[in-house]
């Protein structure tokens, strides 16, 4: 019988009162205020609507300023939206809350690619370590880095080391990677998008048929 009573009636009701009351007030609290503009800016994130992230995240951090996850969330929009400067003054601060978090390690390296320092880049994306859950996607910006500079056996080598730390069904995009960047290599001419595209539709057919 004691399973089948919820947990809630076991407090004390005074406590419940105050438990609520204290939740609706840190509601009304800057902090509180601050973490809804998070939460709102997040959704905003997954509607790509870019903008209106941004003024929630901004609106967040001048009712707290050290939130280290919205900090870190405008870094990370401010380098996808290309704003390098901007996001490279959000990412040292992001980072000193946490020097050892790699996912900010991986954007740091993309903003200085996108301030025109590759080596630099490089020397971050490669210094991520391969038991990090991020290394296969520090890899392939590793490739990425390396193709544009027409070194292609270092571009193979880069996704190869991708691959090697991905599970199967992340490593499916990086072997197709492996395939063109080897084609590329070997003076061959990759497919067009457009002839992948007809050779999927023809097996998605094939598949068809056969359970008919």
């Amino acid at each position: 019988m004691a399973k089948l009573i919820p947990w809630l009636f076991l407090i004390p009701p005074a406590l419940v009162a105050l438990v609520a009351l204290a939740t609706l007030l840190h509601g009304r609290t800057p902090k509180g205020r601050a973490l809804k503009h998070f939460r709102v800016g997040g959704d905003h994130v997954h509607a790509k609507a870019y903008d209106k992230a941004e003024a929630e995240f901004r609106a967040g951090l001048e009712l707290w300023p050290d939130h280290p996850p919205t900090v870190g969330a405008l870094a990370s929009l401010l380098v996808g939206m290309e704003r390098f400067e901007e996001g490279s003054q959000a990412l040292e601060k992001a980072m000193k809350f946490d020097p050892n978090d790699q996912r900010l390690k991986l954007l740091q390296g993309r903003c200085a690619q996108g301030l025109g320092n590759e080596d630099e880049a490089l020397e971050v994306w490669n210094k991520i370590p391969d038991d990090s859950d991020i290394y296969p996607d520090a890899m392939a910006m590793v490739a990425d880095v390396h193709e544009k500079n027409e070194r292609l056996e270092d571009a193979i080598a880069s996704v190869e080391k991708a691959i090697s730390k991905s599970s199967v069904h992340q490593a499916r995009p990086y072997k197709k990677e492996l395939k063109r960047l080897k084609a590329l290599l070997a003076g061959e001419e990759p497919p067009a998008p457009e002839a992948v595209a007809a050779k999927k539709e023809r097996r998605r057919r094939g598949r068809r048929s056969a359970k008919a």
